[in-house]
């Protein structure tokens, strides 16, 4: 966060502090590579600018890397993203959300459609507990609807504690007698 300092003109100064300034804004599948293809700590505040349409061929992942940013759906749809290791190992889209600095890391209001997930979650862990300005990480107005070639999806979080979860759907039309909380 950076903060923006404005001097009026008669000579009163106006701060806005805390001002969150865009990393990406993500457009297409490449964009999508590029975020979710990565390693290490990722942070920075992502936004989505339409509606994408993931390369379904793709599998997109984070393993157990941290995600310390904002990620904004804006409203949009994210389609077709495949969460899955070629090994077979468990796996998620973002990795671990962290709770560094003044924001904690926090995925907002996006859906994410026909989710094709083999042995996935949305995010695998989160920080234990609140940091030292007292927030958590965060997942809210997030809607997931599964694809019917989904083998295990392990839910929005997967050997977690910390994460405040607010207004998310997790919608699974698969006939199966398969756990996927």
């Amino acid at each position: 966060p950076i903060t923006i300092r404005t001097i009026l003109g008669d000579g009163s100064v106006y701060d806005l502090t805390k001002v969150q300034v865009y990393s990406k804004v993500l457009m297409d599948a490449d964009d999508l590579t590029e975020i979710f293809g990565s390693t290490g700590v990722l942070g920075g505040y992502y936004v989505l600018g339409q509606d994408i349409t993931a390369n379904s061929s793709k599998n997109y992942y984070r393993t157990s890397q941290k995600f310390t940013g904002i990620f904004d759906g804006m409203g949009h749809v994210i389609s077709n993203v495949n969460i899955q290791h070629g090994n077979g190992s468990l796996v998620s889209l973002f990795g671990e959300l962290n709770n560094t600095g003044i924001t904690a890391a926090t995925i907002r209001n996006v859906a994410f459609v026909n989710l094709m997930a083999s042995n996935g979650a949305l995010v695998w862990n989160s920080a234990n507990g609140a940091n030292r300005e007292n927030v958590v990480p965060s997942i809210s107005n997030v809607y997931v609807s599964l694809s019917t070639n989904s083998t295990k999806f392990v839910g929005l979080l997967y050997n977690s504690s910390f994460v405040t979860i607010n207004n998310c759907i997790v919608e699974d039309a698969r006939t199966t007698t398969q756990d996927t909380t």
